[in-house]
C-alpha cells in the first residue's frame, strides 16, 4: 500500500501558476506515493481518518 500525499493548489483561480498540469509531474516524480490532489482545503480537516502521510501546499 502505497503512503498517500495530500497536494492542494488552486486548479482555476491561481494568480500565477496553476494546479493542473504540475499534478501530473509530481505524480511522475513521487510515483512511490500515492497523490490526491485537489483545491479543497477542507482536506486538512481528515488527514488522519484518510491516512495521509504528507502534505504539499501549491496555493498562491
Amino acid at each position: 500500500m502505497k503512503k498517500k500525499i495530500l497536494v492542494i493548489g488552486n486548479y482555476n483561480d491561481a494568480i500565477y501558476h496553476g494546479l493542473a498540469g504540475v499534478d501530473k509531474r509530481l505524480a511522475s516524480i513521487l510515483s512511490d506515493y500515492e497523490l490526491i490532489c485537489t483545491d479543497d482545503t477542507s482536506k486538512l480537516l481528515t488527514l488522519e481518518k484518510d491516512h495521509i502521510s504528507g502534505i504539499i501546499s501549491y496555493l498562491d
